[in-house]
């Protein structure tokens, strides 16, 4: 699997510094958060991750490889489903597959491979406005997760849901991620949602932003569940939200 570096990547948007000298590593198989201000870079950072953008500074590697400005090497996940109307779950999560060069029976085939495992057996002839929200957010990371399953960009993917549907996701996630394989960056506005699904935090400043703050988080996903009564859990939960205020 894949490890991603971002070395000293700066950016500007117009007139605006938006990225200052960011540097994060994400080792294989770990999932890497990222908190920050709203309007700080964060998914412009993910953009130029994917290689839709440029940076004006800076190298993104993976696996050491300079990658920089490429796209198709990663899947990203913004925070619409963006699935089409016209079209079944199946048939919308066939996509990256079918723009890989799969014929329409090939890739639905393929696709109906993952369906159980992402939680939607029985809902393949649906379409997405007979779904409910949650089960839209699943679609769309099945996806992403066919168009190239090693790395998977996730910026804020369950910010729409209500606070209930939010926390079952959380948990769907925690059960399939490791199953999965994946390497991952999660981009979240949610101090406990990053410290409940993240092997490591970054913590952005605002514009022009940079690091303020990294952690290792020790008890995320199944083995070390904490709760925010538990008082190592409290402290670094206090860490980050101190790094957010400042």
């Amino acid at each position: 699997m894949s490890h991603i570096a971002v070395q000293g990547v700066c950016k500007t948007l117009g007139n605006l510094l938006t990225l200052k000298e960011i540097n994060l590593e994400v080792a294989r198989k770990s999932m890497v958060g990222i908190l920050g201000p709203s309007g700080c870079g964060k998914s412009t950072l993910l953009n130029i991750i994917s290689g839709l953008l440029l940076p004006d500074q800076g190298v993104i590697r993976i696996d050491g490889k300079d990658v920089t400005g490429q796209t198709g090497r990663v899947s990203y996940m913004q925070q619409k489903d963006l699935l089409l109307p016209s079209l079944t779950l199946l048939d919308n999560v066939a996509i990256p597959l079918v723009l890989k060069g799969k014929s329409r029976f090939q890739a639905r085939s393929e696709a109906a491979g993952s369906i159980e495992k992402f939680g939607l057996a029985g809902f393949e002839t649906y379409y997405p406005r007979q779904l409910s929200g949650g089960m839209r957010q699943r679609a769309a990371m099945l996806r992403t997760y066919l168009f190239s399953s090693d790395i998977l960009l996730l910026d804020e993917p369950f910010a729409s849901l209500d606070a209930l549907t939010r926390r079952r996701m959380q948990s769907w996630l925690i059960e399939v991620f490791d199953d999965l394989g994946a390497t991952a960056i999660f981009v979240t506005h949610d101090v406990d949602e990053a410290l409940r699904l993240c092997d490591q935090i970054y913590v952005l400043t605002e514009c022009p932003a940079k690091i303020r703050l990294q952690v290792n988080v020790p008890f995320c996903r199944p083995k070390h569940q904490r709760t925010f009564i538990d008082p190592d859990y409290a402290a670094l939960r206090d860490s980050l939200l101190e790094a957010l205020e400042v």
